[in-house]
């Protein structure tokens, strides 16, 4: 009887210790590695020119070029492109629409912008 109890007392801090849950299924973790691929989002460039019309630097005129890897939008910032009077501006649109001035090289500009999931597909 003694052996009994002593067993039991031995056995007891191990048994309560014991995990109550399964183990983690290893088939879960690519799962994980999809769910973050999905959830990441990848980039669109875009580039800006400045193209001076004027060759007074008085009179600073200027017209823009953009081109991006997405067309649409690349197009749709040349059609309002003439409604700028300040290169600041353009680049105070562009920070509003989340893009991120990554470099500047005399009259080019290249940005970042994260895409939504709509401009993905």
């Amino acid at each position: 009887m003694k052996h009994l109890i002593l067993f039991a007392l031995i056995a007891m801090p191990f048994v309560s210790m014991a995990q109550t849950r399964p183990a983690p299924n290893k088939s879960m973790e690519p799962n994980k590695e999809m769910r973050s691929f999905i959830n990441s989002q990848p980039f669109s460039y875009l580039i800006m020119e400045i193209v001076p019309l004027d060759e007074e630097k008085k009179n600073s005129r200027f017209k823009l070029k953009f081109e991006a890897n997405d067309k649409a939008f690349g197009d749709q910032l040349n059609n309002m492109s003439g409604k700028f009077n300040r290169v600041i501006d353009v680049l105070g649109v562009l920070g509003s629409r989340g893009a991120e001035l990554v470099a500047k090289e005399g009259n080019f500009y290249y940005f970042k912008m994260k895409m939504s999931r709509s401009q993905r597909k």
